[in-house]
């Protein structure tokens, strides 16, 4: 797996991926250190990687990639919450039109993870994907909710 530090720059670079912050605080945020403050973590939605290896219908998926939670907001339902509708489901109709099905890989050693990609709504497709730098990835998906409830599950 690639440290943070790489994978913002690579997404900036790359007019496929969105990179997105996830914020925890209700107050604008106004400079440097109120950013850093109020960051709970970030993740990158991407249109074209290799969501071919993945789904039957790659035209009408959104891959989830680099989903990081900062370890102070680890356990509180962070990743839930932002992984779940209505959250993801409304960043990646504004970025993705054409999605249908979000998807996403994990590491099949992390368990916790999984539980709450689960939680989320994602499930196991039964495929694998190997990624020569983080090692064997399951896949899960869930449907896109186009009219997600207005208040997280």
């Amino acid at each position: 797996m690639k440290p943070p530090v790489t994978t913002l720059p690579a997404a900036d670079a790359d007019p496929a991926r969105t990179p997105f912050a996830v914020a925890a605080t209700e107050a604008p945020v106004t400079d440097a250190a109120g950013a850093r403050a109020a960051c709970a973590g970030f993740g990158v939605l991407d249109r074209a990687v290799h969501t071919r290896d993945l789904v039957a219908d790659p035209e009408h998926a959104v891959l989830l990639r680099a989903f990081y939670v900062a370890m102070t907001w680890q356990g509180r339902g962070v990743g839930r919450a932002v992984c779940g509708p209505p959250l993801l489901d409304r960043l990646a109709a504004d970025v993705a039109p054409e999605a249908t099905e979000l998807v996403l890989c994990v590491n099949e050693a992390n368990d916790v993870a999984a539980r709450v990609y689960g939680r989320a709504g994602f499930a196991f497709t039964g495929h694998r994907f190997v990624d020569a730098g983080g090692g064997p990835q399951l896949v899960m998906t869930r449907p896109l909710l186009r009219d997600a409830p207005t208040t997280p599950p």
